[in-house]
């Protein structure tokens, strides 16, 4: 079965929800170290929620066992793992983030973007 991949307009969601958390100040309230462990162990939207409640709109990621939103779920998971692969240790030079972990995680979801791990939804 190949790897589930989010639709573009869900990665776009998540990166404004992420860009305006940021702009309300919340950038430092989430550490790399979270964002990393939050992939790892594939909690990272629960781990969003419970740092930044009613900060973050990731309902779509939390409240529903559809099929459908599984998959998207899934998939952005694994667009992130993937974005994030060999990047531990050279965020700075590679993305010019050092302490922010939600600038971190809007690289990422960029960095998914520009290397196409995504689908068009139908």
């Amino acid at each position: 079965m190949p790897e589930q991949k989010p639709f573009l307009s869900i990665l776009s969601f998540l990166g404004f929800q992420v860009n305006a958390a940021i702009e309300e100040g919340h950038g430092n309230k989430i550490s790399f170290s979270d964002i990393y462990k939050g992939l790892e162990e594939r909690n990272l939207f629960e781990l969003l929620n419970e740092k930044l409640p009613g900060i973050i709109d990731i309902s779509l990621f939390l409240e529903s066992n559809e099929k459908a939103h599984l998959e998207q779920r899934n998939g952005v998971l694994n667009a992130l793992n993937d974005a994030a692969s060999g990047m531990k240790g050279r965020e700075r030079k590679k993305y010019g983030v050092e302490s922010s972990g939600l600038s971190l995680l809007m690289a990422y979801i960029l960095e998914a973007i520009q290397q196409e791990y995504w689908i068009t939804s139908s």
